[in-house]
């Protein structure tokens, strides 16, 4: 392998301020980048405008998906997170049928949360 790197990145919520706890790691083989984050949105501060969570270690090319390993205590079945092409984050869509994006109202009161995926750059 002539393009592989690994690295740690610093998950932080759309307002520039950091998860609680939060963590990243990431591995880089050409231009595919696989990531993992653990942390605690950390009350966003603010009650409207849709969930982010920003900082991944490279820009993403195009829209990839992503999964949560475990959220703890909070109901997210309906809340899908996707890669945003346009920054270095991932913002949260609810797949129950209505394709609204997730409120940092809603992202708030998750207590924790540990997620993983990948993308192309």
């Amino acid at each position: 392998l002539d393009d592989y790197e690994e690295g740690t990145w610093t998950p932080t919520n759309n307002n520039g301020t950091n998860l609680t706890n939060g963590s990243g790691k990431y591995s880089k083989v050409g231009r595919l980048v696989y990531w993992f984050l653990r942390g605690a949105p950390a009350n966003s501060q603010h009650a409207t405008g849709s969930a982010n969570v920003q900082g991944m270690p490279f820009q993403p090319g195009a829209h990839y998906g992503a999964n949560f390993s475990y959220v703890g205590n909070a109901n997210v079945q309906n809340m899908l997170p996707i890669h945003n092409s346009s920054t270095d984050g991932i913002y949260f869509h609810q797949s129950d049928g209505e394709q609204a994006t997730v409120t940092n109202a809603q992202w708030d009161d998750v207590p924790d949360v540990i997620m993983s995926g990948f993308y192309h750059i």
